[in-house]
């Protein structure tokens, strides 16, 4: 295979389990029961709960609106392996004292 389809599957494969992990950490949404009063007779429509009971005034919440930002984390467990790779070692056996270049030049 060559490289670059190598890469495309493993970020599409980040990119999925991050938006999993995502998913899975978010809160299920809050669900309010439409059934109709006990004691309603059969067939009545269902009246909204709150502040003032069955049929009553329904409860409001209030708050100031404030922007706020966002950062989505991905942490993931891997290995790094190097493409390239040089293995030093001397002609004659002994002790290394100095290296003959600098670092970075060619």
């Amino acid at each position: 295979m060559s490289k670059k389809i190598v890469y495309a599957v493993t970020g599409a494969g980040l990119v999925l389990a991050a938006g999993l992990a995502w998913w899975v950490q978010q809160e299920p949404p809050k669900t309010e029961s439409t059934s109709p009063p006990a004691g309603a007779p059969a067939g009545a429509p269902a009246r909204p709960g709150g502040a003032g009971g069955p049929g009553g005034i329904p409860a409001v919440e209030v708050t100031t609106v404030s922007t706020t930002r966002l950062v989505d984390d991905a942490q993931a467990v891997g290995t790094l392996k190097s493409r390239q790779s040089v293995v030093l070692r001397p002609e004659v056996g002994g002790r290394i004292v100095r290296f003959g270049f600098e670092e970075g030049r060619s």
